[in-house]
């Protein structure tokens, strides 16, 4: 559930410390993620990056057992750092569980996040950042800016929401004047 609401790398995942968040600002610091070898790198593009926790990844963590003996976030029973394996077999459970797909990949949960957050109206380059791109959002446009028709034809209705038939806007929307409406 968290890699699906805040599109970090499962890499990224494995290496969040509780000290990396801030649940009064909802807010994550992405420091490391897990090289080839098993041991913490810098992420992908070399730099930190502070990442937003939506209401539902904020839940999540309330569920996640704190072990004192850890700094991780998510962390195996003797309170090591998961691998990127690990979290892989763990998630395995839960795709069994809920997934309507037997080859659901762990990786797909960020393609999900990206995909929410653009059909939710953020900008490309507001998505590429969350994810941790540096092209400005080019690499987002390119695979996630394709929306749903049902979704195209939703924000066409939003844009005109408030005008009637004759092209005027109705006043009845900004004035809440009970659905009376008339031309501004």
């Amino acid at each position: 559930m968290f890699l699906g609401y805040v599109g970090c790398r499962p890499g990224e995942a494995c290496c969040i410390r509780r000290a990396d968040v801030d649940v009064e600002r909802a807010e994550c610091t992405i420091r490391f993620t897990v090289d080839g070898e098993g041991g913490e790198k810098p992420p992908k593009n070399g730099k930190p990056r502070v990442v937003t926790l939506p209401p539902p990844a904020l839940a999540v963590l309330g569920d996640v057992p704190p072990r004192l003996d850890s700094p991780y976030l998510f962390h195996s029973a003797r309170g090591r750092r998961l691998s990127k394996g690990s979290l892989s077999y763990a998630f395995r459970v839960v795709r069994q569980r809920w997934g309507k797909r037997d080859k659901l990949e762990l990786y797909e949960l960020r393609h999900a996040c990206a995909t929410l957050l653009m059909e939710r109206g953020l900008p490309p380059h507001v998505v590429a950042n969350q994810l941790g791109h540096t092209d400005g959002g080019a690499l987002v446009q390119r695979l996630y800016g394709h929306p749903s028709e049902r979704g195209m034809r939703d924000q066409v209705r939003l844009a005109f929401g408030g005008w009637g038939a004759d092209g005027e806007q109705r006043r009845d929307e900004a004035r809440g004047n009970g659905g009376v409406s008339r031309p501004l």
